[in-house]
């Protein structure tokens, strides 16, 4: 399956050209690590990035990185970017922990792949979506995937990215369900 390969490189080529954005390095203050609140209200902003601060825990990944994504459409609101860099291709074992947390957090599990250069899950929960990418790429992998003149300053990567898309969100996010 060398899809998953090529969506790591895809996904997070990006990321890594722009050295993971500027700010939203999730040192500020942290977000609630509730999955949504209480009964009747969406998933919120802050409760994705709780859920993958709380998987990358459970994987002993330490803390992530949330991307700045102020120049995507919808940004703020509707979407979530993270990575979690490693030396080496992230361990399965620590992988299946994050996604197992995910899962105890009320994330369910629509699609997984796996080949040599990686594995992806694509989780749903309400109205967000999340796909989870681990794996490894050299710098070549990288700059191959760049749209053109994109390419230079392109590094290897190692690690985790998620990448999180609320359908729903903005106001909605914390009006009480019916």
């Amino acid at each position: 399956m060398r899809g998953v390969g090529a969506a790591v490189v895809a996904c997070v080529a990006a990321v890594v050209l722009t050295a993971c954005g500027g700010g939203g390095s999730g040192d500020a203050a942290e977000e609630p690590e509730g999955s949504g609140g209480p009964a009747g209200v969406t998933v919120t902003l802050a409760a994705v990035r709780g859920d993958i601060r709380a998987a990358a825990a459970a994987g002993d990944f330490g803390r992530p990185r949330f991307v700045d994504d102020t120049g995507a459409p919808g940004a703020g609101r509707c979407s979530v970017f993270a990575e979690v860099r490693t030396h080496t291709k992230p361990d399965r074992k620590a992988v299946a922990a994050l996604v197992a947390k995910l899962k105890g957090r009320g994330w369910h599990e629509l699609m997984q792949t796996a080949d040599p250069g990686g594995e992806g899950w694509t989780l749903e929960k309400e109205s967000w979506s999340l796909i989870v990418l681990a794996g490894a790429m050299t710098k070549e992998q990288v700059a191959a995937a760049q749209p053109p003149g994109g390419a230079a300053g392109a590094e290897a990567f190692s690690g985790l990215y998620l990448s999180g898309l609320g359908r729903d969100c903005g106001a909605a996010a914390a009006t009480p369900v019916p």
